[in-house]
Formats: C-alpha cells, structure tokens, sequence
C-alpha cells in the first residue's frame, strides 16, 4: 500500500513552513542530525523514540502520528519486532487500541509474531492494562484455536479473567466459555483458575457444578501441596499456597451441601477445614490462613462462597 501523505512528508512540511534546518530541529528534538537527516531524505524507517521526540517537538499530541505509524509499519520491507514491540506497549499506555488492533490483525498473517504478541499480552496484564492485553489475548487465541495448548489454555484463562465483572450473566457466559480449557492449564494457573470458577458459579447458586469444581480443586490442589512442600519448604508457584486451595476446597463443599440441606455433610467439611494440623508450612502467611478459616468454621458463614474476595490476605513481599 502507497502512503499519499507520510510522517516524512509532514516534517518536511513543517521544517519548510516553519524555516527550521535539520540542524536545528535535531537539536529542538534531540536526535543525531546524522539520523534525523536520513529520516528526512532517505525515508529511513523511524524508530518509536525517535517518532516521539519528533512529535514532542512539533508540539503535537504525543500519539498525533499513531495511524499514520501504523500504516508505514504495514508497508515497510524493513518491518521488525525490535520496533513493533515498543510502539504496541506506548499504544497501550495511551489507550491507542484501534493502532493496537490494526497492527496485530496484520501480524497474524506471519506465525512466527504469535510467541511475541502472547510476551506482550503478558506483560499487559501483569500491568493492569487489560483492553490492550485482551485483544492480543484474543488474537494468539484464535490463531492457535484448533492446536489445544497449554498457551491457548493460558490465553483464554486471561480472558476469563478479564471479563469478570459484576454482571452475573456476562459472568457465566465468560466461564462457559474458558470452562473447556481450564484442564490443559499447567497446575498452579489450573489452581487459580478453578478457584475463580468456583466464585462465579457460586454466585449464581450453580452448586452442582460448584461441588464438581471443588472435587477437582482438591485433587489438584492436593498434588501441588505434594510437589510444594516435600521436606516442608515452601515453593509457591500459584497466587495462594497449596494449602489454601485445599481448605477452600472443603469450605466450597460445605456451603454446596449446606444449601442443598444436607447438614451432616456440610458440618463434617467444616470439620475439614477448620483441622489444619496436617499442614506442615508454619510461617505469618500460612497462620494467617490457618486462623481464617478456623474463625469461618466457628461462625459456620456460607457467604465466603459468594464473595470469595474475603478469603484473600496480604501476601508479605
């Protein structure tokens, strides 16, 4: 595709109406006058800091020439990562996600970009900026949709995440959705995630699926506290420690047979729950855990099931 109008020519533009030297507008802008003229007379592809000292000192909004970077990326023999990367995270900084969009529908046509764009959904994500991360998520998804990998599981764990909100129904379909993929995650995502599950369909008193989820989540759980804590040392890998999700595993069972009337199973995973002598981790984090959940079979609460926010605590860096 031929550009009409190009970053280029609008500099040139500018330094003519402007009668700025190259010179001078190197030292405006901070850029080596060496470069700055190849830019200028060469058509030298641009680099991402470069655009924004060029923008910054035209005096123009910071993503003014975003579209028009897009497009001359799209149509450059010299496309690389080394400059794609920077400019999708400065995109997503400022919220620039039809650039974002743009770009990563034509990357997709090249395969050997998908490990790359699943770094950076990651790296978004850590970083809260999840609109960004969700497109790039959604993207890698479908491009690996038919291979049932451990990446897609991760992709669409993310998007589940994503799409958790306080609409109960948007909710449930987010969960029906990434709900065939939690089995190919490896086992501390598979922990969390089933954790995350088992919220969203106890809110919406789903409680056979709330119990089949908990029976999973004891068994996996019960295999990462192996693997964890052999000699009791601590290797942690998922957000809480293995020990959590086992005791979350028998207060979820308790509140399913509690709402279902089904007392004298509901008081014996209580039981469960509150007997933490066989946890073998005595640090302030799991004694934290150890005296919350005995406080919880004390009061015998069925709403940690619904918000399982409470359940949380600070984690000690």
């Amino acid at each position: 595709m031929e550009l009409t109008t190009t970053i280029r020519t609008t500099l040139k533009n500018y330094l003519s109406e402007k009668d700025i030297s190259i010179t001078h507008f190197a030292q405006l802008s901070g850029i080596n006058s060496g470069s700055l003229s190849r830019i200028v007379h060469n058509d030298k592809p641009m680099s991402i800091r470069q655009l924004k000292l060029i923008t910054a000192a035209m005096n123009l909004a910071e993503d003014h020439f975003f579209s028009q970077y897009v497009e001359e990326c799209l149509s450059s023999s010299a496309l690389t990562w080394r400059r794609l990367r920077p400019f999708i995270i400065i995109c997503a900084e400022l919220n620039r996600l039809d650039c974002i969009d743009r770009l990563v529908g034509h990357l997709l046509d090249n395969l050997s970009y998908i490990s790359y764009l699943f770094e950076v959904a990651e790296e978004l994500f850590v970083q809260r900026k999840f609109l960004a991360a969700r497109i790039l998520f959604k993207a890698v998804s479908e491009s690996e949709k038919y291979q049932h990998s451990e990446r897609l599981a991760l992709c669409q764990y993310r998007l589940f995440v994503i799409a958790l909100s306080d609409d109960l129904d948007s909710n449930l379909k987010a969960a029906t959705i990434f709900q065939s993929h939690v089995h190919h995650l490896d086992i501390s995502h598979r922990l969390d995630a089933l954790y995350k599950l088992a919220h969203v369909y106890g809110s919406l008193e789903l409680w056979n699926e709330v119990e089949s989820i908990a029976q999973e989540l004891h068994r996996i759980a019960t295999i990462q506290y192996q693997l964890e804590y052999p000699l009791g040392s601590e290797q942690q890998l998922s957000k809480f420690p293995a020990y959590f999700y086992i005791l979350y595993s028998y207060l979820t069972r308790s509140v399913v047979y509690e709402e279902q009337a089904q007392y004298d199973k509901a008081l014996f995973y209580v039981d469960c729950y509150e007997d933490t002598s066989w946890i073998k981790v005595s640090t302030d984090e799991s004694q934290a855990i150890i005296l919350k959940f005995k406080d919880w079979a004390v009061e015998t609460g069925s709403y940690t099931v619904y918000y399982p926010e409470r359940l949380m605590y600070s984690k000690t860096t």
